[in-house]
C-alpha cells in the first residue's frame, strides 16, 4: 500500500506567508456542550489593545524581513466581542498584513459592515446548539461577497442528520463559499467522539462547496499529500483527521517557520502543537527572533487542523536553503531550511 512521503501547501503561494494564530482571550456567548470551558469560562481576559497592537508591528516587520507576507488568524473565545477589534483589524490593514478569524458569526449586520473591508477572509462555525442557521446564513451570504469564507459544521454525534441539513442549507443559499463537516474531538484533544460508520463515511467523502461563480483565493486551506509512488492528492485538514492520515511522529515540520501560536496568556509557540516548547512571550516582543529551522515532531497525531496545514516531510527527504535567509530574525543560527523538500514535493 502506498505510503504519505510529504506535504506542501496545494498554492505555492502560501508557503510565502508567515501565519500567526493568536488566542486573544477566551471569553465566549456560547458554551457547547462539546467545548471545554477554558476555551469559552472568560477566565482570561482580553489582551489590552497596546499589546496586540505592538505585536501586531514587530511580527510584520519580521515577516517583511524575510521576504514573507504576514497573516494574522485570531481567535478566542469568540473575538467579535472585543469592543476594539476593528482598530485590530484596520492597524493590521494599514501596515500591509493580512487579517481573518474564526467566529461564530452571531454579531448583527451592522457590526460586520464596519470591519468587512480590513478582512482577507474568514472562517465561521456553526454549532447547532447555539446558533440560528437563517441568521448564520445571512451573514456568510454578506461576507462572501467580498471575500474568501470558509464555513466549519461541527458535527454533534447525536445531532449529525440536523446539522448535515445545515450543511446542505449553506450550500444550496449561498455561493462562493467552502464548508467543512467537521469531526469533534473529545475536550478537543487528541480523541475522536464514536461516530457511527455512516457518519464517519459521509465526512470522510470529498469536499463541500456552495456554488463557485469566481476565483477563491484561500489563505489556508487545502494540502497536497504526497505518496511514495509518485501520486499526490488534494485533501483538507478535517478529511485527513477522519482517514487517520495524520500522523507524522518523527518528520520534518516547518511549523515555527510558516506558522506561529500566541497563547492567551502571550506565550509565542510554534504551533499549537507546542513542538520545541515556548519560544517567546508578546510582554517581550521587541527582541523576538523566528526559529529558523524544521522542527521533528513528537506527538502520535496531529490534531489541530491549522498545524495540519503546513509543510513536513519524512527526514529521509533532501532540503536545501530557502531563497531568503535573514539570520538577525531567527533563533537559531543555522541555514534557513527550503519551505518545502526538493524532487518529492515538486509534484
Amino acid at each position: 500500500m502506498k505510503q504519505i512521503i510529504g506535504m506542501r501547501h496545494s498554492d505555492s503561494q502560501r508557503s510565502g506567508t508567515m501565519y500567526i494564530e493568536w488566542h486573544l482571550g477566551n471569553t465566549c456567548n456560547y458554551a457547547c456542550s462539546y467545548c471545554p470551558p477554558q476555551l469559552h469560562s472568560g477566565s482570561n481576559p482580553w489582551v489590552p489593545l497596546d499589546t496586540i497592537l505592538k505585536t501586531v508591528e514587530r511580527l510584520i516587520e519580521i515577516a517583511r524581513a524575510r521576504q514573507f507576507a504576514c497573516h494574522f488568524d485570531f481567535t478566542g473565545g469568540e473575538v467579535t466581542l472585543i469592543p476594539e477589534f476593528a482598530t485590530v483589524l484596520k492597524s493590521i490593514r494599514e501596515k500591509g498584513g493580512k487579517a481573518s478569524f474564526i467566529s461564530n458569526g452571531t454579531r448583527q449586520l451592522a457590526w460586520w459592515e464596519q470591519v468587512r473591508d480590513y478582512l482577507t477572509g474568514i472562517t465561521l462555525s456553526f454549532h447547532v446548539e447555539r446558533a440560528s442557521a437563517e441568521h448564520f446564513i445571512r451573514v456568510v451570504r454578506y461576507l462572501s461577497q467580498t471575500m474568501r469564507v470558509h464555513v466549519n459544521v461541527a458535527m454533534k454525534p447525536d445531532r449529525f442528520d440536523e446539522c448535515l441539513q445545515v450543511a446542505k442549507a449553506i450550500q444550496a443559499q449561498t455561493t462562493d463559499v467552502t464548508i467543512a463537516l467537521k469531526p469533534l474531538l473529545i475536550d478537543f484533544g487528541a480523541e475522536i467522539y464514536p461516530y457511527t460508520e455512516k457518519q464517519t463515511q459521509i465526512m470522510a467523502e470529498g469536499d463541500w462547496h456552495s456554488q463557485i461563480t469566481r476565483k477563491l483565493v484561500s489563505s489556508r486551506g487545502e494540502m497536497k499529500v504526497l505518496y511514495d509512488d509518485g501520486t499526490s492528492e488534494n485533501m483538507v485538514p478535517g478529511r485527513m483527521i477522519v482517514k487517520k492520515l495524520n500522523r507524522w511522529s518523527g518528520w520534518h515540520c516547518q511549523i515555527g517557520v510558516e506558522r506561529l501560536s500566541i497563547s492567551q496568556s502571550g506565550t509565542i509557540y510554534r504551533g499549537t502543537c507546542r513542538q520545541g516548547g515556548a519560544i517567546g512571550d508578546v510582554s517581550s516582543i521587541d527582541t523576538f527572533r523566528l526559529p529558523a529551522k524544521a522542527v521533528v515532531c513528537g506527538k502520535l497525531e496531529c490534531t489541530c487542523q491549522a498545524d495540519i496545514m503546513t509543510t513536513r516531510f519524512k527526514p529521509f527527504l533532501r532540503i536545501k536553503p530557502a531563497p531568503v535567509v535573514n539570520l538577525s530574525d531567527s533563533n537559531d543560527s543555522e541555514t534557513n531550511i527550503r519551505r518545502e523538500p526538493v524532487a518529492s514535493l515538486q509534484s
